[in-house]
């Protein structure tokens, strides 16, 4: 919403009439009184500078004439640097989900993935089988706050392999070590 109002504020301040285009604020404008330099302040070779757009040799007094000289070998050497390729170091990017799973798919090919529902045990159920997730640490713990147990993950999956073993990640696409799922006999 509040681009929204932004966008009309611009609309309207770029659609003033002719006659009252001062829109700047009080604050704005002696923003850019403060920033202006008096170009009778300035020295001479930057008041032709100003006018004729250019610097002449002969218009700079000896030290200028040394400052510009020193300038404009400094910047040469820093153009040396910058036209060097610079290593550039790959950020860490952080994994999304999808790029998880696929992950998963790549590590185990030709699997399968299914989505099922842990109860506040740990319990979930798949293909007629009970199985119960670690709930006593991690991301499947409960966390106590002022309105009672609250869990992070509330789902767990399945990953089918193509030998008939199962595999299982969070719902997040994380892979769970092997001792966190156990089957519950009946």
């Amino acid at each position: 919403m509040k681009w929204l109002l932004d966008r009309c504020g611009t609309l309207l301040l770029r659609d003033v009439p002719e006659d009252s285009q001062d829109t700047l604020t009080s604050y704005k404008e002696s923003m850019i009184r403060l920033r202006e330099i008096n170009a009778s302040d300035c020295p001479p070779s930057v008041s032709s500078l100003l006018e004729g757009s250019e610097i002449t040799q002969q218009s700079l007094c000896d030290t200028e004439n040394q400052s510009l000289n020193t300038f404009l070998d400094q910047l040469s050497e820093w153009e040396q640097v910058l036209k060097k390729p610079r290593k550039r170091k790959e950020k860490a990017h952080p994994s999304t989900r999808f790029e998880r799973l696929q992950a998963i798919h790549k590590q185990y090919p030709g699997c399968q993935i299914r989505l099922c529902r842990v109860d506040v045990n740990g319990d979930f159920q798949y293909d007629n089988e009970q199985y119960c997730v670690d709930s006593t640490c991690g991301k499947y713990a409960p966390h106590k706050t002022r309105y009672g147990d609250q869990y992070d993950m509330d789902r767990i999956l399945v990953i089918l392999l193509p030998n008939g073993s199962k595999a299982f990640a969070d719902q997040d696409g994380y892979l769970l070590d092997a001792g966190m799922v156990t089957k519950i006999e009946r």
